[in-house]
């Protein structure tokens, strides 16, 4: 079967290595394979809000997938086409006892990300380059209270990062027991909360089948514990050559790092026949 759909992790898989820009090998290989044909998916364990300037970058992107998979977004009627979210019975008191822990927090709403800056000292800066954590910060909603602010609302998802190798394993654990919650991560320092049977996997199945797309028919790449998955699930699956063991084990491929273009690379063999 051909490809139909390629669907592109962001962090450490589409994005270079600063986190911001997509090369111009990615770029020229994604508009080729688009011009084929071929839909564009973006699926990042980000929401909406700080989303960065990729499709301004790479205006063929059809579709967002995005908060691990929690909703996607059609970006040519502007509507979301699946979903599925946390209810606020369940968020409020896993807000209550992450008030009650020293971590940092995001709580995604509506394509929103909502921060309380008396936990800021435990948010850790040093995992990714700076210039694009001050972006993410600086396109963050800061409140005093994000559980009132975020109150009655259904989540996409909550993000929760520690230095602590000890607290988050303690926190790991403990929300583990819950059977209406999914976890993740995207990196060794966080945790993510989604709901239960929320992954970037499902949202691929879901996303297909809403398409009229086989699995088969299905490429995709990505480098972390969240990008399994929809490795697992998709026909031309790559991990990153930058990507973990897990990741490695669970892709049907191996490309380049991102800092070697490995989305072109696997693009242009599998999708362009360029040799």
């Amino acid at each position: 079967m051909s490809v139909k759909i390629i669907t592109l992790d962001l962090d450490g898989t589409l994005m270079s290595p600063d986190h911001l820009t997509v090369s111009k090998r990615n770029r020229e290989a994604l508009k080729a394979a688009h011009d084929k044909g071929v839909k564009i998916t973006i699926s990042t364990g980000r929401t909406l809000s700080i989303m960065g300037d990729v499709c301004v970058q790479v205006p063929q992107v059809d579709y967002v997938m995005y908060s691990n998979g929690a909703a996607v977004l059609d970006r040519r009627e502007n509507k979301n086409i699946y979903s599925r979210l946390m209810d606020w019975d369940i968020c409020s008191g896993i807000l209550d006892y992450l008030n009650a822990n020293p971590v940092f927090y995001e709580v995604y709403v509506d394509g929103f990300s909502y921060v309380q800056p008396d936990k800021a000292e435990y948010f850790i800066d040093d995992l990714l380059p700076k210039e694009f954590v001050d972006s993410l910060l600086g396109n963050m909603n800061a409140c005093d209270d994000v559980k009132k602010a975020v109150s009655g609302h259904s989540i996409e998802k909550i993000t929760v990062y520690s230095g602590d190798k000890e607290v988050l394993s303690r926190m790991w654990k403990h929300f583990e027991g819950m059977e209406n919650i999914s976890l993740a991560s995207s990196m060794h320092a966080n945790m993510e909360i989604t709901k239960a049977g929320v992954d970037k996997g499902t949202a691929l199945d879901g996303m297909c089948k809403k398409l009229g797309i086989d699995k088969n028919e299905a490429m995709c790449f990505g480098d972390a514990g969240n990008d399994i998955p929809m490795l697992k699930y998709a026909g031309y699956s790559f991990a990153m050559g930058n990507g973990t063991d897990e990741c490695k084990r669970a892709a049907k491929h191996v490309t380049l790092s991102n800092a070697e273009d490995g989305v072109a690379d696997a693009i242009e063999k599998f999708i362009l026949n360029k040799k």
